[in-house]
């Protein structure tokens, strides 16, 4: 949505083909303009064979384009002779031998333009992997975010906590690999500051990592058009990833390949963040200029941290930091604007 978006900003024409999701308009649910047209298409409950069902059901829909830009590799594998230049955006290694053979299939057609990759190391993994060597046809463009409207109220927090002095937060999935266990563990070393934790109630939590501390507050889901206000109001973020980060319904570790859209999130909130020292994410985070950097099983180095931050200055320092590298580098119109230099 986010990238469509993007590309109609720069002028161009565009139709996004997909499943139907919830009852809700997906243009306010992302806080997006209606600047672009929205096909759905039919997708079968019938596990891989429905994939492709739907994966034909998109190609019967496409209209004459230019470009076709997929995440969603078997639409472009069936596509045959459409004139059209084929860009497909990977996220992850493929997950089993089929989805591999698909791809390597998909790479090999004339029509094949480009292998968009989310980091260098998901870059490598391809190079290597596949044997894919024509660096002509594959290039990174690290995921973005939205800068967050200067209208944006941030919400108002619960001041009960108003004893302590920080706000901390965290803004994402509960779900094992984000680190929420490990923010609950933290909260019970940095006794004198409020956690909260945007995306899980208090039950939810619970029931995954067992009891709360009296200092950290569960908001439960907030619509994604909604998370700003969270954002801007904490004085440091938190994305506490762990050694193995693991996607909805999957087992296969991104840890090595990702590109978070959290990160960028924050990035652009302006506001100072903590995040894990994992080796992936010092592509887009430099140590001590637009974050801190921590080891994500190291309680005592992440409290250690927090206890630098709780200096203003220090905070608006990063917190500026953060902000100058989101504007010049990882906007979605400068991700796209890449892409279409590219092309």
């Amino acid at each position: 949505m986010k990238m469509c978006e993007a590309f109609s900003k720069l002028g161009h024409s565009v139709t996004l083909y997909s499943s139907p999701g919830t009852d809700k308009d997906p243009f306010e649910y992302y806080n997006i303009e209606h600047r672009f047209k929205l096909q759905y298409c039919s997708r079968p409950n019938y596990g891989r064979l429905g994939n492709l069902l739907y994966a034909r059901n998109v190609c019967n829909n496409l209209i004459e384009s230019d470009v076709i830009y997929s995440r969603y590799i078997y639409p472009m594998a069936i596509l045959q002779n459409t004139g059209s230049k084929l860009i497909y955006e990977a996220h992850q290694p493929p997950g089993h031998l089929f989805g591999k053979s698909v791809e390597k299939y998909t790479y090999g057609k004339e029509s094949f333009e480009v292998l968009v990759t989310i980091s260098n190391s998901l870059k490598n993994y391809y190079t290597t992997e596949f044997g894919y060597d024509d660096t002509d046809k594959i290039i990174t463009l690290h995921d973005a975010a939205d800068p967050i409207d200067e209208s944006v109220e941030k919400t108002s927090l619960d001041r009960a906590t108003s004893l302590h002095r920080l706000q901390i937060g965290y803004v994402g999935s509960t779900s094992k690999g984000k680190g929420v266990g490990f923010i609950l563990t933290l909260a019970k070393h940095v006794k004198d500051h409020q956690f909260h934790i945007v995306g899980g109630s208090t039950k939810e939590v619970e029931s995954m990592y067992g009891d709360i501390p009296s200092n950290v507050a569960c908001h439960g889901y907030v619509p994604n058009s909604e998370t700003g206000r969270y954002i801007k109001s904490f004085d440091i973020l938190l994305a506490p990833y762990r050694e193995k980060v693991t996607p909805a319904n999957s087992d296969q570790d991104l840890s090595r390949y990702m590109s978070p859209l959290k990160i960028f999130e924050y990035m652009s909130s302006g506001n100072p963040m903590i995040c894990s020292d994992l080796p992936v994410l010092r592509e887009v985070l430099t140590h001590g200029e637009n974050c801190y950097l921590a080891d994500c099983g190291d309680v005592h180095e992440w409290e250690q941290v927090i206890r630098t931050l709780e200096n203003r200055n220090i905070r608006v320092e990063i917190g500026n930091q953060a902000y100058e590298t989101f504007v010049n580098h990882h906007t979605w119109e400068r991700r796209a604007q890449e892409l279409l230099n590219y092309l």
